[in-house]
């Protein structure tokens, strides 16, 4: 038996190609006694559970390019997930259709285990918006990697050479040049929905822009071709420190601390006392294509169950200002839903 000492990069339309991990997360991972080279390793017979999962390569689907936030999360626990319930593990990075074509894959798979969506609750904003005609509930939800945090894991990102420093003076400049700013989001995503819901609550129009995912929308803020967008801390923050990026404002639910990646950057209710722009909960989840038998899901469960334990997830997410609690399969069902709720809410506002 090979001991797994990395998790593989499937590139979209690259099948059974295999990099090395992005260097941002080779980086996170040596901190965590995790070496960065790329090996397979041959399944162990059964589990506790009693399915025999993973009985062949399993694919996650992460809909986000290699060393954006989301992909570095769930590379995490994947390896939390290997050192538990040891098999072949590999990522597929596609971000196509702002993730549906990743959900539609698993979607589409067959009801074996082998290929699962690692993503997060911005499909619910493709769900509310009608540009994917399924929702969830076409899914097997087999548990969280992601829970909210009670710190801001979000924020308003402008380039280093910007002449915004404060919110206020971004906010009203929108307001007394309508359009000409600049504002970077994906189709689809939850990204763009936040920005809707920003320009609605202060009352300033500015030009959206698809500039795709996190790692896509960091080179249009360096490159000056956007003027600001929303992104998650994760990942960013060493941009911050190396001052590429600016961080304007922290963003998080109502009531939530500042980041503890970027405990300068305040939070909206700290800039703002009495706004009251609606908040999205982020949370991450795995599931697989419907039909998935009890004790197929159950193994899954329990072996997210054991990573939420291990060291490297518990010292990675810190390193990421990423939460994760143990959650049973029907909880993780209740809480999407009642995500996709305040999405749908979220999404009506949009378009009054």
């Amino acid at each position: 038996l090979q001991k797994i000492v990395g998790v593989g990069v499937q590139e979209e339309h690259d099948p059974g190609f295999f990099k090395l991990l992005h260097p941002a997360l080779c980086g996170l991972l040596t901190d965590a006694h995790i070496s960065g080279d790329v090996m397979q390793v041959q399944h162990l017979a059964a589990s506790a559970g009693g399915s025999n999962w993973p009985t062949d390569t399993v694919s996650f689907y992460v809909p986000a390019k290699a060393g954006g936030g989301t992909d570095m999360t769930a590379r995490v626990f994947l390896q939390g997930i290997n050192e538990v319930h040891p098999g072949n593990y590999i990522v597929v990075n596609d971000v196509t259709g702002g993730g549906t074509v990743a959900a539609e894959n698993v979607r589409n798979a067959k009801p074996d285990g082998l290929n699962l969506l690692a993503y997060h609750t911005g499909l619910c904003t493709s769900i509310a918006s009608g540009q994917y005609a399924h929702d969830l509930s076409e899914f097997t939800i087999c548990g969280m990697f992601i829970t909210v945090p009670d710190e801001a894991t979000g924020g308003l990102f402008v380039p280093g050479n910007s002449k915004f420093d404060k919110l206020e003076d971004l906010i009203a400049y929108g307001k007394e040049h309508p359009g000409e700013l600049m504002a970077g989001m994906q189709n689809g995503s939850s990204t763009q929905l936040i920005e809707v819901l920003f320009e609605k609550e202060f009352d300033f129009q500015a030009t959206m822009v698809d500039a795709g995912s996190n790692a896509d929308k960091v080179t249009a803020l360096m490159g000056n071709q956007i003027d600001y967008c929303f992104m998650n801390t994760t990942g960013n923050d060493q941009y911050v420190q190396s001052g590429d990026l600016k961080c304007l404002v922290a963003w998080g639910g109502k009531g939530c601390k500042r980041s503890s990646i970027i405990p300068d950057t305040p939070t909206l209710e700290e800039i703002y006392p009495d706004e009251n722009m609606p908040r999205l909960d982020m949370y991450g989840y795995i599931a697989g294509p419907a039909g998935m038998s009890d004790e197929l899901v159950q193994t899954i469960n329990d072996a997210i169950k054991e990573a939420v334990e291990t060291d490297t997830v518990k010292e990675g997410y810190k390193k990421l200002a990423t939460t994760v609690e143990w959650v049973s399969p029907a909880d993780s069902v209740e809480i999407l839903q009642q995500c996709q709720n305040a999405y749908n809410e979220a999404y009506a506002l949009t378009q009054g």
